[in-house]
């Protein structure tokens, strides 16, 4: 807000003759916005989101130098403190063995723990299960699926559908 000696200009609105139209107060890019600087900062003030929203970054080379490594790091920060979307993304990096040892068993649990945080397209199919325990194979894709219920509510037939890829920004709050 700037005074100006016969009134108030806000945001280059001009609530008196004084105010110059040239100037306009505008508001700094969010962590969600890309600003990439905040977000450090948030982090390091262990704001989970502020992480979450790090990795994703690093994860997809937006404003930073892509670095699978330290999206690893961030999506676990914010997973310890139980951001749901940060803790699939996890899984799904251990489940491709993206900068990680690929291991479905360690993918599973974090798949779980976003599905017990309210995730549901996080959770595990019993196809991924299987296949974690070395049950059995997946063929569909890469086995990000989860289960949809087709038809009615509570009706019983199920298809496999694709959950979105951990890249996928959490909605803005």
């Amino acid at each position: 807000m700037l005074r100006t000696m016969g009134g108030i200009c806000l945001a280059g609105l001009l609530f008196s003759a004084g105010c110059s139209s040239k100037v306009a107060l505008r508001p700094a890019k969010s962590c969600d916005g890309g600003n990439i600087e905040m977000c450090r900062e948030s982090c390091d003030q262990n704001q989970a989101r502020a992480c979450y929203r790090l990795g994703w970054f690093y994860e997809e080379g937006e404003g930073v130098k892509q670095s699978h490594n330290k999206a690893v790091e961030l999506y676990g920060r914010a997973c310890d403190a139980n951001m749901a979307i940060a803790c699939r993304g996890l899984g799904i990096m251990y489940w491709r063995g993206k900068a990680v040892k690929r291991s479905r068993k360690k993918a599973i649990t974090f798949y779980q723990k976003a599905c017990g945080l309210g995730l549901p397209e996080a959770c595990p199919t019993p196809e991924m299960l299987a296949e974690a325990e070395g049950r059995k194979r997946s063929s569909a894709g890469g086995g990000f699926g989860v289960q949809v219920k087709v038809g009615q509510p509570g009706g019983s037939e199920s298809s496999e559908a694709p959950a979105p890829e951990s890249g996928a920004p959490p909605p803005s709050e």
